[in-house]
């Protein structure tokens, strides 16, 4: 039950304060108030500092090492140094994610071999369609006539195939979308 507090006043010597309060602090039998809340810019430009060094401690901390030599002389401008560090750690998390999304696309494509999405694009322009499809086994043989057809791999009950055409054919199949980039730029990156 929250009982409200009661006020005490304490007389003792100004050597016993720190011991005073401390014992009290411990006993959960002391609160102090601000008779008047401390406000300034300085103060929130401070907060703001501190929000900026907990933050850059928070990445380096993720990089501690043991056996790390400490620099010779602080950096001249710490909070320069902090926001450098805030910045390259806003960088490596774009950069691991960008890893995940390589990743996967190498996963999904390494099925269908290396090719270049690009010179696909170009043979387009000269009226040589290229299409990748996922074609139900049993709906295989109902491909029009005017279509070639060139099977990569099966998956399941389906199979993956290349589609290539004089004319720009829909078929009634899932069609993936070309990769943005070659399998082996996406394993070199």
């Amino acid at each position: 039950m929250i009982v409200p507090m009661k006020k005490a006043y304490l007389f003792l010597q100004k050597k016993h304060d720190p011991e005073a309060l401390k014992d009290l602090a411990v006993l959960g039998l002391l609160h102090i108030e601000h008779q008047q809340l401390p406000g300034s810019e300085e103060i929130n430009v401070l907060n703001e500092q501190i929000a900026l060094l907990q933050q850059a401690n928070l990445i380096l901390a993720a990089f501690r090492v043991s056996a790390a030599p400490s620099p010779a002389r602080p950096p001249e401008d710490l909070l320069a140094v902090c926001r450098h560090i805030i910045d390259l750690g806003k960088r490596l998390g774009q950069l691991k994610e960008y890893a995940v999304t390589l990743s996967a696309g190498i996963d999904q494509w390494s099925s269908w071999g290396d090719f270049d999405p690009q010179e696909i694009t170009k043979l387009a322009q000269n009226s040589i369609y290229i299409k990748l499809y996922q074609i139900p086994r049993e709906q295989f043989k109902n491909l029009p006539p005017q279509v070639s057809v060139k099977k990569i791999f099966s998956a399941g009950g389906v199979e993956n195939c290349i589609v290539i055409s004089r004319q720009n054919i829909q078929l009634n199949f899932k069609e993936l979308e070309l990769p943005k980039m070659s399998l082996s730029l996406m394993r070199q990156r």
